[in-house]
């Protein structure tokens, strides 16, 4: 996989507080493993070629 960029612990701690989660230090220390393998997997999106694909159409949720 390629290496994806890292996020240090201030800005895990901002994409948090961004998402209204209230997280502590020792927690985001524990889910940084995850968070990197994470990005990996979607910058491996990148690597798509997807120059013939035509853009779907997704109907939006009623609620």
């Amino acid at each position: 996989m390629p290496e994806a960029k890292e996020l240090t612990a201030q800005q895990l701690k901002v994409v948090a507080q961004f998402m209204g989660l209230e997280l502590s230090d020792q927690r985001l220390e524990e889910l940084a493993p995850q968070i990197k393998e994470l990005m990996a997997r979607i910058s491996r999106l990148n690597e798509l070629d997807l120059r013939d694909v035509e853009p779907a159409f997704i109907a939006p949720l009623q609620g």
